[in-house]
């Protein structure tokens, strides 16, 4: 099992190279995916997908059909996010699908943690994590803030 100091560096690793390059969203995305094995997504403040990484197995065809097609969230849950100031951790949607209004959602036990991303004391965006059957811990939650 990887440890939280292991798992720090790796994303260190991908956070430093972005000093001389661009931040590759892709990039931290598909490493957070596989560490904390969980559907991420990082989505700027108008709801743009700038990245979005999916853990094997967690796919849904709403996500693909209503979000990805796209590369926006919907407003109204954007909306919902950007309202949200400090990191929320283990949120459950109760059986609802939070892209698709009046939708139920066709994955049970779905847990999801909103982050806000700041940056000189702005709003610029948000990562959402979301799992399956498995709160997210607080070393999950830990490595999600760094990054």
């Amino acid at each position: 099992m990887t440890t939280l100091l292991e798992k720090t560096r790796m994303l260190n690793r991908i956070l430093q190279k972005s000093g001389t390059e661009p931040v590759s969203f892709k990039e931290i995305c598909s490493l957070l995916s596989d560490l904390l094995k969980c559907n991420i997504y990082i989505v700027g403040k108008k709801g743009n997908i700038l990245g979005y990484d999916f853990s094997e197995g967690f796919e849904c065809d709403i996500v693909q059909k209503n979000v990805i097609k796209d590369m926006k969230f919907p407003e109204r849950y954007n909306d919902i996010l950007l309202k949200i100031e400090e990191t929320q951790a283990n949120t459950s949607n109760h059986g609802s699908c939070v892209f698709v209004e009046d939708t139920e959602c066709t994955k049970k036990d779905k847990y999801s943690t909103v982050v806000p991303i700041n940056g000189n004391r702005e709003r610029l965006g948000t990562m959402v994590v979301a799992r399956y059957n498995e709160k997210f811990s607080d070393d999950d939650l830990v490595l999600a803030e760094y990054a």
